[in-house]
């Protein structure tokens, strides 16, 4: 195969799902933070720094 070459279907399925699963991997991460973040910072904080995390 030549680096030219483009992907093949399956190769690019593989990369969708990889995406896929990352992106959920980084909203679990997120969320986990977000909500252990909560039990110490009041709403007004959270909701400040929630932007940035994004």
């Amino acid at each position: 195969m030549l680096a030219s070459d483009p992907p093949s279907r399956a190769q690019e399925n593989q990369r969708g799902i990889l995406a896929m699963v990352l992106g959920m991997a980084f909203f679990l991460a997120n969320d986990t933070l977000v909500k252990l973040a909560s039990a110490d910072l009041p709403a007004g904080q959270l909701m400040w720094a929630l932007p940035e995390s994004c």
